[in-house]
């Protein structure tokens, strides 16, 4: 399965880092201000955090969220 997107709000994980890559910005904190993601379920929060971390944008793994 390819896990590539937040499904709450159909935004990929190559949309969010352009945004980030553009921006400047590159906490999931601050980009949470200004793209609607990870505001739902929060399933993709540890992929958004390993695509700001190494630019990866589709996962084949599951990924658990660090509480």
């Amino acid at each position: 399965m390819k896990i590539d997107r937040c499904v709450c709000n159909d935004v990929t994980f190559a949309e969010v880092l352009e945004f980030s890559n553009q921006s400047g910005l590159s906490e999931l904190d601050e980009i949470k201000d200004h793209i609607s993601v990870c505001n739902c379920c929060m399933m993709c929060e540890p992929y958004l955090r390993q695509t700001l971390e190494t630019g990866a944008t589709v996962f084949g793994e599951i990924l658990k969220r660090d509480k």
